[in-house]
């Protein structure tokens, strides 16, 4: 092993990898010897869902072969849908329905004291990752449309005199 620390801090054994299957050592996890079991990686973890399938020396080189590389904005966004699809396919993302009955659920909570510093003071040392961007001509025209014929949230309600004298 090159490096040790990276190792340590993965939380990973500088250990090969043993089928539960068939008890046989590997760096890591192939679909060519799964075969020989007739299962695919996907079976494999459903059978076994904690099982490690790749060795701390291969988590090392991969880790070591993205250090600095750059990316274009298409492989980027390749990545992006890849990811996204596979949290969809662990479900790690939830549909709509439990977005909505979750959204419900949290509705009217009201934040401790104790989170709502925690919150202020972690957006004083993070700034909005939308700042220094600025929209799209046809983003601006989308929001505009869709904020045509909203009633605001302040109409019919009276302004206080002290508030009037500030402005």
């Amino acid at each position: 092993m090159d490096n040790p620390q990276l190792i340590n801090s993965l939380n990973i054994e500088d250990k090969p990898i043993i089928y539960k299957i068939c008890k046989v050592s590997m760096k890591s996890l192939t679909n060519t010897h799964l075969n020989k079991h007739n299962l695919n990686f996907e079976e494999y973890k459903q059978l076994f869902p904690n099982s490690i399938i790749l060795g701390a020396e291969i988590i090392e080189k991969r880790k070591i072969k993205c250090i600095g590389k750059k990316r274009s904005e298409k492989a980027k966004f390749k990545m992006r849908l890849a990811m996204i699809r596979r949290k969809e396919r662990l479900g790690f993302i939830n549909s709509l329905e439990t977005r909505r009955k979750i959204s419900n659920t949290l509705r009217g909570i009201k934040i401790s004291d104790e989170r709502l510093q925690k919150l202020i003071d972690y957006y004083r040392t993070h700034d909005n990752p939308f700042k220094g961007k600025k929209h799209l001509e046809e983003t601006k025209k989308k929001i505009s449309e869709v904020g045509k014929g909203r009633i605001p949230w302040n109409k019919g309600k009276n302004c206080p005199l002290e508030t009037r004298e500030k402005n």
